[in-house]
């Protein structure tokens, strides 16, 4: 039974498709103002509802009762499927013409062409009907007022009468009124073409913002391009589904998804222009609480993205006006956020407020156009990408303000952090000036505290030099670089020390190396090793020099395993555990003071690198050493002889894992 709602339900129905539908089709010109149509055949059509769903033309042209004519019964409005048969004749014409035939936007529209009785032609249309399974191909037009077009050849002194089989789900769009338009073909062609160099160029200038802003984001990675380039390009896939280009070269077999692709990208793009507008504006430092509210209304966007698709038919409309309310209260939260943006007087606050007012004068004027308020011409009626082009340009001009404003930002903290920093030296100088002439006037009246406190800088400066080079210095005031013939060097480096940290929080890192490294310190000590440096989590240290030691090298390798087992037996019980690889070699190596400022005891030569190089070819708690330290030690230590294995720049090199000192050797304290 044919149920028709009720008008005020239609109505509210209908007003919210009309506000969503508002600015859509205000894309397609030329179709918008009719140019081209040249007749609207709505009384003269019949219609019926009665034959099956599989009727046939034949007996659709048999049944001669039963038509009802729209003159005496318009067709009634309906939210209901909807499949039925209408007819109507095309006018007579006295020289041949070629015309266009379209409809409301029906899901599928077959019609008959019917000349003296005889069926002549036959062509499909619908705007869920593919472009490529429709006998004419003209697009451009709005996508929710137009089913396509179909051609016809009128020739003199011959009727035709069409036979058109209508279906709509009303999925999408509701069918309102049961009319046909015929549309001269030239024209129609001619304004195909001139929407195509229109929105040819519209896309053109979206597309250069999008490519010039991503590559500016992937220079200086800034978040904020990111997200503008992200909401261009749903702004750009959301204008190019209403004109059908999506349907056209994306999907052609899939025009369905022209109506819900369009939701998705309304949802990109409020998803992204809220985050845009959090780091163009800020929020987060200047707008805390408005800052949340953005957030959370933009990340509202992606659940309803799923709710589109998983929504019953039935509740499609409910939908659509929820949606559209949704982006009105969104588009309201960012208006609001622009105004206090003003009212705190925020730098960028202008150009927001122009892009603002862009897009808002754009989308009155194409409004005004579609409602008759003022001349609708190709720029009225384009006005809505008119104004998305200027606002894109706007808000890009903003982003290259907004990061000149960055860089002097980080110019004046680095300016003042230099001064600050400037500051403290002429401080610590102006200290240790009064601190020096204090101690010149006191020299003679407290030798004994000047005695005191030179032992107490003689044991500082035994903590960053040997003694024997600390005694060189105080004799001549400079030390001799000498070459060592015989000495042995000791690396060890821990495992997994980067990946640690990035994980570690930086105190506890720091606590964690003191704590290892003063081991390192008590034991190098005890087993007559020169602690040369520590890079990072390296820890180097010498036997041999500055002084010789004919023992150098079991005093390296005993040294080791003493390293190996502190780790390990500090592993048991520590929450962190540390793998600590080691490496020895023996040779000659010149060792001396350098720096002038800040004294450092050093080591170089060959022996150094392949010691390092020994460590790097270690295992976890093991100790590496070469063939010429084996042959030092071998005799006191149990060695595993690994074989020749590659060095970084040295080549391969026989390489020994120390297993254990032997039974009966004597062991250092």
């Amino acid at each position: 039974m044919f149920i028709v709602p009720s008008s005020g339900r239609l109505s509210r129905r209908y007003f919210c498709l009309v506000l969503l539908a508002l600015p859509l089709a205000v894309q397609a010109a030329f179709f918008q103002r009719g140019e081209g149509q040249f007749l609207i055949l709505k009384n003269e059509v019949e219609y019926r509802r009665d034959l099956a769903a599989d009727a046939t033309i034949t007996q659709a042209m048999a049944a001669n009762e039963g038509w009802i004519a729209q003159s005496a019964t318009p067709f009634p409005l309906t939210l209901d499927p909807i499949n039925l048969w209408a007819r109507f004749d095309l006018p007579v014409v006295t020289v041949s013409r070629q015309i266009l035939l379209d409809s409301s936007p029906w899901e599928r529209v077959e019609y008959y062409f019917v000349r003296d009785g005889q069926v002549v032609d036959r062509q499909l249309a619908g705007t869920l009907v593919p472009m490529s399974a429709r006998s004419t191909h003209i697009s451009m037009t709005p996508l929710f007022a137009h089913a396509g077009f179909v051609a016809v050849e009128l020739t003199p002194q011959s009727r035709i009468t069409v036979f058109a089989r209508l279906a709509s789900a009303q999925r999408f769009m509701p069918i309102t009124r049961l009319r046909f338009y015929l549309w001269d073909t030239e024209q129609v062609l001619t304004g195909e073409r001139r929407e195509r160099l229109f929105q040819g160029v519209y896309l053109g200038i979206i597309l250069v913002l999008v490519v010039y802003n991503l590559g500016l984001f992937f220079a200086i990675r800034e978040p904020s391009y990111l997200y503008y380039v992200i909401s261009e390009c749903g702004g750009l896939l959301f204008w190019s589904d209403l004109v059908g280009l999506t349907s056209e070269f994306l999907w052609s077999n899939r025009p369905a998804w022209e109506f819900t692709s369009l939701w998705i990208w309304i949802c990109l793009s409020g998803w992204a222009g809220g985050q845009f507008i959090r780091h163009y504006l800020d929020t987060a430092k200047h707008f805390p609480r408005s800052d949340t509210v953005l957030k959370w209304i933009a990340l509202a966007n992606v659940p309803l993205v799923p709710v589109i698709f998983m929504a019953p038919a039935k509740a499609a409309y409910q939908l659509e006006a929820l949606m559209g309310a949704w982006g009105v209260a969104e588009i309201g939260v960012w208006v609001a956020v622009m105004v206090l943006a003003m009212q705190r007087r925020h730098p960028l606050a202008r150009y927001f407020l122009a892009a603002c007012l862009a897009s808002a004068t754009g989308s009155v004027i194409a409004g005004g156009a579609m409602l008759g308020l003022i001349p609708g011409t190709d720029f009225t009626l384009h006005a809505g990408q008119v104004g998305s082009s200027i606002t894109g340009i706007v808000l890009s001009m903003g982003l290259g303000f907004r990061l000149r404003r960055l860089q002097t930002e980080v110019a004046d903290r680095q300016l003042a952090e230099a001064r600050r920093q400037g500051e403290h030296e002429r401080e610590n100088r102006e200290l240790v000036e009064a601190h020096n002439r204090g101690l010149e006037a006191k020299v003679q009246e407290r030798t004994s505290e000047l005695v005191l406190a030179q032992e107490k800088s003689d044991a500082m400066l035994g903590n960053i030099l040997p003694r024997a080079i600390i005694d060189e210095l105080k004799a001549r005031g400079e030390t001799e670089p000498r070459r060592h013939e015989d000495a042995s060097i000791l690396f060890t480096d821990f495992v997994g020390f980067t990946q640690a940290v990035s994980t570690i929080p930086p105190k506890r890192l720091v606590q964690e190396l003191d704590e290892i490294f003063r081991g390192f310190d008590d034991l190098t000590t005890q087993h007559g090793l020169e602690k040369i440096k520590t890079i990072g989590d390296a820890y180097m240290a010498a036997a041999g020099l500055p002084l010789s030691a004919a023992d150098h090298a079991v005093r390296c390798v005993r040294a080791a395993l003493a390293l190996t087992r502190f780790i390990e037996t500090r592993n048991q019980t520590a929450a962190m555990k540390w793998g600590l690889r080691v490496g020895v070699h023996s040779g000659a190596v010149v060792a001396g003071v350098v720096g002038k400022n800040k004294y450092a005891y050093d080591v170089w030569g060959d022996t150094v690198n392949i010691a390092s190089r020994l460590e790097s070819a270690s295992e976890v708690n093991r100790v590496n050493i070469s063939a010429y330290t084996y042959e030092l030690v071998r005799a006191h230590f149990v060695c595993e002889y690994r074989g020749k294995l590659a060095a970084k720049g040295k080549g391969d090199i026989d390489m020994y894992f120390v297993q254990s000192e032997k039974i009966g050797e004597p062991v250092r304290p």
